[in-house]
């Protein structure tokens, strides 16, 4: 269990009210949820001494980032000093309530989920592969409620889920699948995972709405949802058009306000980290746009290099921009090298059915974009991949970033 402690922010000229949405929005759009998951305050904070009140925010080993952030908001002033438990009643009278900003749901841990004491590896250095969607949905069900009461963890951590579930596939894959479907991100520069909050989210033609994020059987059972599985993946749970519940977030249609956000191609490589190598101490071939078929001494010209330790034994995959080494994930990497040689992939859009057919993979971060449009990864089909429910304005947003041209169909 996290340390607790708490710090207390002295609010004035703003109520109780509208300085608890700021908080909220606050957790929700930083993912603090799992560093601040309570705050507390009086009933009658608003009539007291003019206007003036205190709130007392529940911290859980909160970065000095974090801290820092919070005296920025705007609400007040934040308390130097730490709080305990027993401190509260200094600052709250005992007329007091709390308010919970992130769902929390516990489930009692599986016998068989032993913590791991490997050292966790870095999420992101994807050395990828063509995924298997051939296994049963509902271990991944069971992992998804797993990783939803965990909240965050390792690398390691996850890999042993997945293996205590049965699931078989590449964990990295498990993971990036799960990725794409908007339910996990990183954090920490790809060193641990963590599971976002609960949303709801449109799809991009505007024909329902899904639930993404943090999910549990205690937080479905009550709920109007409609279960659709999905091989290789956590079911799709949709929910009825005017659906609305304490505790999740309207993301709305998340897919293009994403794809209007992410960078272009050329771009790309700044979200990207750089990487320092002992050049003497490894091999490189550099990609040609179908394989790595050329032998280097050293990184020597824009491209996508493999990159061999040979006194370790182990293998990486950087994209180089002329002066320096960045690490990314595997299809962005890919991406931008064949975007260097002119390699941009085939796309067909059907306006009558609303899908798009794309010759291969895109970055990760914008194959989400396409994912979210419908809740559905992609389906395998000759010439490619084939997306659901994409809006034209979606895939000409994508087109414009990427540098891809579109074929229309009716």
């Amino acid at each position: 269990m996290a340390e607790k402690t708490y710090r207390a922010i002295q609010c004035r000229r703003i109520g109780l009210n509208q300085a608890l949405k700021t908080l909220r929005a606050f957790v929700r759009e930083r993912r603090l949820a799992e560093y601040i998951p309570f705050v507390r305050y009086e009933k009658n904070a608003d009539t007291r001494c003019r206007g003036e009140y205190y709130i007392v925010l529940e911290m859980h080993q909160a970065p000095n980032e974090v801290l820092q952030q919070l005296q920025e908001l705007g609400i007040g002033i934040p308390i130097p000093e730490e709080l305990t438990e027993g401190s509260l009643d200094a600052w709250l009278s005992p007329n007091r309530e709390s308010t919970q900003f992130f769902r929390q749901v516990y489930l009692e841990k599986p016998a068989q989920f032993s913590r791991p004491t490997a050292p966790s590896d870095d999420l992101s250095e994807f050395s990828d592969g063509e995924e298997s969607y051939l296994q049963s949905n509902e271990p991944f069900n069971k992992l998804l409620y797993w990783l939803s009461a965990r909240g965050s963890g390792t690398w390691q951590i996850f890999r042993h889920a997945c293996e205590q579930l049965g699931i078989d596939n590449k964990p990295r894959q498990v993971f990036r699948r799960l990725r794409l479907l908007g339910h996990l991100g990183y954090l920490d520069q790809g060193r641990r995972w963590q599971v976002y909050p609960p949303y709801l989210v449109q799809s991009a033609d505007g024909s329902y709405r899904y639930l993404v994020g943090q999910r549990t059987p205690s937080l479905l059972k009550n709920l109007p949802v409609e279960r659709f599985p999905q091989r290789g993946t956590p079911d799709l749970i949709k929910v009825p058009p005017r659906f609305a519940a304490e505790g999740f977030c309207e993301a709305g249609i998340a897919s293009l306000r994403l794809a209007e956000s992410l960078p272009s191609w050329r771009d790309l490589p700044n979200r990207w980290q750089a990487l320092d190598l002992p050049m003497l101490r490894y091999l490189f071939n550099r990609w040609d746009g179908a394989e790595f078929s050329i032998r280097v001494e050293r990184p020597d010209q824009v491209g996508l290099y493999r990159c061999e330790d040979t006194e370790k034994q182990s293998i990486r995959y950087a994209f180089y921009d002329g002066s320096t080494l960045w690490q990314g994930d595997w299809y962005g990497l890919q991406y931008v090298a064949n975007a260097h040689l002119n390699l941009f992939p085939r796309c067909v859009y059907s306006q009558a059915h609303h899908t798009c057919l794309l010759e291969r993979h895109l970055p990760d971060l914008h194959e989400c974009a396409l994912v979210l449009a419908s809740g559905i990864l992609p389906e395998k089909r000759d010439g490619g991949l084939l997306f659901r429910h994409v809006s034209a304005a979606l895939i000409n947003t994508l087109s414009d970033k990427l540098g891809f041209s579109v074929s229309y169909k009716d």
